[in-house]
């Protein structure tokens, strides 16, 4: 899943496919300070988390951040660089 890759099915509804280098780039990011992107769990574990849903496309943030609170978390949404840098840095400020 965190290997690079493109896309070979440029149907209308691929048109704006992209490389697939977003996995790819936040592993190896995560890894170069020192953290890891763990496995998926097959059941929720641990207390409730303060999470930063990062994407362009508000349809698949929100859609993301809603499972996320299902499970308890509490949810902040970013949309552009800034924003999530923003919502990252003035995480310690939420309360639960």
């Amino acid at each position: 899943m965190f290997d690079l890759f493109t896309q070979a099915d440029r149907s209308l509804d691929r048109e704006q496919g992209g490389l697939g280098i977003w996995l790819s780039l936040v592993k190896s990011l995560v890894e170069q300070h020192g953290g890891e992107v763990a496995e998926p769990k097959t059941a929720t574990s641990g207390a409730p988390r303060r999470v930063v849903v990062v994407d362009d496309n508000a349809d698949s943030a929100e859609s993301m951040g809603m499972l996320l609170e299902l499970e308890g978390h509490t949810v902040r949404y970013a949309y552009k660089g800034l924003g999530a840098l923003e919502a990252a840095t003035s995480a310690p400020r939420w309360r639960c």
